[in-house]
């Protein structure tokens, strides 16, 4: 059975995904999984943060990887900041 690819799409400079990954032993069940990365001007990406926990369990693959997708923009808001790509040497800043 071939994995669903991540949802992904841009926010506040970052780049975020959603990923499902599947629980072991369980063909039905997933965890979500969250990913936030940063995209420098010389084309330098950065994962900046990620999120896993196999606690939260899903029997819907794709409501996992909406869920996965929500924890990143949660991530971004309360611990990232939005980036300026003005920043020192052509990387990114934050402005809090």
């Amino acid at each position: 059975m071939l994995e669903t690819p991540p949802l992904e799409r841009s926010y506040k400079g970052y780049t975020i995904s959603g990923g499902a990954d599947r629980v072991f032993g369980y063909d039905k069940q997933w965890y979500a999984g969250a990913r936030v990365s940063l995209l420098c001007p010389d084309n330098v990406g950065i994962e900046v943060e990620r999120f896993h926990d196999p606690l939260l369990v899903h029997e819907d693959q794709d409501l996992a990887r909406m869920f996965g997708l929500f924890v990143a923009e949660i991530a971004v808001d309360n611990w990232l900041g939005t980036i300026s790509h003005q920043g020192r040497a052509g990387y990114g800043s934050r402005t809090d």
